[in-house]
């Protein structure tokens, strides 16, 4: 699974639009990741979407993300899950976690969050 996050000094930027730069992390098989940083090419919602969607990114970790950005993310078939905050190895690792817990967290057919209970966000392509 590749999941972008965007990135600030090694931590989850607070705004995906105005995010200097993203971390695409390969997950692999036995908790082995793969991971590159990139900067965003271009400041236009529009071509960060596209931009995303060129990495085969398939969900977006973000603590918060514009309804325009976030609709243009959706549409190119990633999912969303915002409200994640703080170090990026710490979310990897908590990602990790929750994810072997609940192997439908985070992925392209998440559940709601009523259905799992968490307190992230998570907003999936209809």
């Amino acid at each position: 699974m590749r999941v972008a996050i965007p990135i600030s000094d090694r931590r989850v930027a607070p705004v995906v639009d105005c995010a200097p730069s993203f971390l695409v992390v390969d997950l692999k098989g036995r908790g082995r990741i793969e991971f590159f940083e990139t900067p965003f090419r271009s400041w236009s919602q529009r071509e960060r979407a596209e931009e995303l969607a060129a990495y085969a990114v398939e969900v977006v970790l973000c603590d918060r993300i514009s309804h325009a950005l976030g609709k243009m993310i959706l549409a190119r078939g990633m999912a969303v899950v915002e409200h994640v905050s703080g170090n990026v190895d710490e979310v990897l690792d908590t990602y990790r976690e929750r994810k072997k817990r609940d192997p439908r967290l985070f992925c392209r057919t998440s559940p709601s969050v009523e259905e799992l209970g968490e307190v992230s966000t998570i907003h999936t392509r209809a």
